[in-house]
């Protein structure tokens, strides 16, 4: 069996004296890799019960993604504000309430945690067939599953992962030990866009 995966690429942030300090460029945007593994897969009664990685090779090397910066410092011109003062309290009051507020929307919107909370580095796969515990992925393209380290998040655990949702622990991988965490989508150009990032997983229940 084979599965192919992205290769995250780098970003260089590179000074330039031509450009004001605190401007940014993109001179070259990147460009992620292409790696395939080759698993040797063990079924049982139609079922997936073990994989072993045999090899991976780095099909298609990513392109690094190069920021220029600015350096040059503007000359300062003290300037004299003639805004009048706050007559009153009352503004501020009301600022600071409108932080609270703000702050207590987005603590809101997160997920409910039902357990642990870790923060993992992520990659994406694709291509159907039965999970580890007999999820039929081809069956059910739209099904949002991810492969974990069973002894770091237990198989069938509900799990909240940034930027993918709610999902299953439902598969195991040969190269997935500890931290890792890797998403499934039906379309393999979403892999692509996936990438390899730092995700924050949540055990739900």
């Amino acid at each position: 069996m084979k599965k192919k995966s992205t290769v995250a690429f780098k970003t260089v942030v590179k000074e330039d004296s031509s450009l004001k300090k605190g401007e940014e460029k993109v001179v070259q945007t990147g460009k992620a890799g292409e790696k395939v593994a080759k698993y040797d897969v063990v079924l049982e009664n139609g079922k997936e019960k073990h994989r072993k990685l045999l090899a991976e090779q780095v099909v298609a090397k990513p392109e690094d993604k190069i920021v220029v910066r600015g350096t040059k410092e503007e000359p300062v011109v003290a300037a004299i504000s003639n805004s009048p003062a706050p007559s009153s309290s009352k503004k501020a009051t009301t600022s600071n309430s409108s932080s609270k507020n703000s702050k207590a929307s987005a603590v809101s919107s997160k997920p409910s945690s039902g357990g642990k909370t870790f923060t993992m580095e992520s990659t994406a796969y694709s291509g159907g067939g039965t999970t580890a515990t007999g999820i039929n992925l081809t069956a059910n393209p739209g099904l949002k599953v991810v492969a974990v380290d069973p002894s770091v998040i237990p198989l069938g655990s509900r799990v909240y992962v940034s930027g993918y949702g709610e999902a299953i622990a439902g598969d195991t991988g040969g190269a997935i030990k500890g931290n890792i965490v890797d998403v499934y989508f039906a379309d393999e150009s979403q892999c692509y866009t996936w990438g390899r990032r730092q995700v924050t997983v949540t055990i739900l229940d």
